[in-house]
């Protein structure tokens, strides 16, 4: 299995988007040299499973306000974009987060 990663801070009008380019074999080889297909996945799924923790982390490190999440996952939610990871965090990081970093 491979996987390689860009990160691109603008969009095709040189405006300010920071989003991921991935590259993402379907399988790997076994040393014997013949390849497993990895199952499929269901795409929406492994967004909202990504999504929440990546804004939780933009959150807990002052990177984004909550207010600004809020105002992108409702462009997603007026996009017809699942974005289930809206609330949780809307007064800071969830307890969960605050947790995991005190352990």
């Amino acid at each position: 299995m491979g996987i390689a990663l860009c990160v691109q801070t603008h969009g095709s009008l040189l405006n300010w988007q920071p989003h991921i380019h991935a590259l993402v074999t379907d399988g790997g080889f076994r040393p014997d040299g013949s390849f497993v297909r990895l199952p499929a996945h269901a795409t929406d799924a492994l967004t909202e499973v990504l999504r929440r923790p990546v804004l939780r982390l933009f959150v807990a490190h002052e990177l984004l306000e909550p207010e600004v999440i809020d105002k992108i996952l409702k462009h997603l939610r007026s996009k017809g974009r699942d974005a289930r990871a809206a609330g949780p965090w809307a007064t800071g990081p969830p307890a969960d987060a605050a947790a995991a970093d005190a352990a």
